[in-house]
């Protein structure tokens, strides 16, 4: 297995579309279509970092899975922290070791740039993710509770001048 874990730049936009669009398709929200996801992620890419950076794995030549990440701040002893959004892997890849050299790739990036830790959701119902992590070493913080503004009340409150 010749598995190679970078950060994506510009050169791999189509790559990393290309496996955005598997991921959508494999949570159930539809294909953009070629043409905007890849508009889309030539826009993260170009952004340097600021709308989030991406690790992107390939073997033998093909994507097979990416890591969507930002560094955020001030973070642990000021050191920031790395938020992890996503790990997704091609279904004919899972359970061959990528997702674990994803998470490996990030802790070395964080280990050389003076990140201080990784945090990650997973939801509460994916046991094989959970599963995962913990084989990683991670701890599960039962008390951290994530919440999210989505859709329409997104939109009401961005306008509301109150």
């Amino acid at each position: 297995m010749s598995l190679t874990v970078k950060l994506a730049g510009v050169d791999d936009a189509a790559a990393l579309a290309g496996l955005v669009r598997e991921q959508d398709r494999h949570y159930g929200e539809g294909d953009p279509g070629e043409t905007r996801a890849l508009a889309a992620v030539m826009g993260w890419l170009r952004a340097d970092g600021a709308l989030g950076r991406y690790a992107i794995a390939y073997e033998a030549g093909s994507a097979v899975g990416f890591a969507g990440f930002a560094i955020i701040h001030p973070g642990h002893d000021l050191s920031g922290l790395l938020f992890l959004k996503d790990v997704f892997v091609s279904e004919p890849s899972r359970r061959g070791g990528i997702g674990a050299a994803l998470i490996r790739f990030l802790a070395a990036f964080c280990v050389e740039n003076g990140v201080g830790r990784i945090d990650f959701p997973t939801d509460l119902g994916n046991a094989a993710a959970q599963q995962f992590y913990r084989r990683l070493g991670a701890e599960r913080l039962e008390e951290a509770g994530y919440h999210r503004l989505t859709g329409e009340t997104l939109r009401r409150l961005a306008t509301d001048q109150a």
